[in-house]
């Protein structure tokens, strides 16, 4: 695949100096200007690597560089200056997401091994983009999948997504992008079980061997399911701990408690009832006695409102 660098300055003398230095290897693209350079950026081909001289009339190259990242995210942007003010350098590199600076003037011999390294790690980068892309596709298709065919273990999941988010912010933590996955997914192992077996379970009824079977087997397809996607290991461990299947860690046990929790609301709507169904199960979990000071404190600020109430 032929490689294709985009050099921009407001000195032509400058982008012809590039062309000679690195077109020999690369396909060089020159844009006199910033604006130009834009123009650039969306006619052209997949930058693997954005190089802008930092001061130019028309816009920067801190600002245009930042542009640039929203539209060829995966490329890697490289600015060369004359400022060497590091305060000056560390903001402009936050500001326009630039992994490379270069100060003025810059040896042919250093620019053309920092290109060399730009383009491997913009490779690295595209492949790593294309994974999340692809995770990200598969993940709604498994999502909308489970919404048409199970639409109440869909809003199952989401629920206990939300409680899990709750909880966590309560401790000051926010969940990882893996939690997330193995909640908003966390019952596609209900396409592999009848909706019979799921609703006794959630109720507390006997089940007969065969759904006790088939109950059993699901988180381990399921995480055989999540485990085969590069990238979604840490989602299938998840989902083996919110299902029992593993020992949990803490995260792991948070994911179970909201599932667990929202299972049983289905068949006893009472909150407190819910809890103290699930309770024997989470007896050593910190996320327990979190849930059960928010029941306690909802419970004293309605024997307060009904108190006052009984006063007037």
């Amino acid at each position: 695949m032929s490689i294709s660098i985009l050099c921009v300055d407001d000195d032509p003398n400058v982008l012809e100096g590039y062309r000679r230095l690195l077109g020999r290897r690369y396909n060089v693209y020159l844009a006199c200007g910033a604006l130009q350079g834009l123009d650039k950026l969306d006619m052209g081909p997949y930058y693997s690597v954005i190089i802008s001289d930092k001061r130019m009339p028309d816009m920067d190259g801190v600002e245009f560089l930042s542009r640039a990242s929203k539209r060829f995210p995966a490329s890697v942007r490289v600015m060369l200056t004359g400022d060497a003010d590091q305060q000056a350098t560390m903001d402009a590199m936050n500001k326009g997401n630039i992994q490379r600076f270069l100060l003025k003037p810059c040896p042919s011999k250093l620019l053309e091994q920092v290109v060399d390294e730009a383009v491997a790690l913009s490779r690295q980068q595209l492949q790593s983009l294309d994974l999340c892309q692809a995770r990200r596709a598969a993940e709604r298709q498994l999502a909308q999948t489970l919404a048409w065919a199970r639409p109440e273990a869909s809003e199952r999941g989401q629920r206990a997504l939300q409680r899990a988010q709750g909880l966590a912010q309560a401790r000051g933590m926010e969940l990882p992008e893996a939690a997330e996955v193995a909640l908003r997914l966390a019952e596609i192992g209900a396409l592999a079980v009848p909706q019979e077996a799921w609703r006794k379970q959630a109720a507390g009824r006997t089940l007969n061997p065969a759904e006790k079977d088939a109950l059993a087997q699901q988180p381990v397809l399921a995480a055989g399911l999540l485990s085969a996607m590069p990238g979604w290991e840490e989602a299938a461990e998840l989902y083996l701990q919110m299902h029992g299947s593993h020992e949990a860690s803490l995260l792991g046990g948070l994911l179970k408690l909201a599932l667990d929790l929202e299972r049983a609301l289905e068949a006893r709507p009472v909150f407190g009832e819910a809890l103290a169904f699930i309770r024997p199960q989470h007896l050593n979990s910190p996320w327990l006695a979190l849930l059960e000071g928010s029941l306690a404190v909802a419970q004293e600020a309605e024997n307060t409102k009904g108190g006052m109430a009984y006063a007037a």
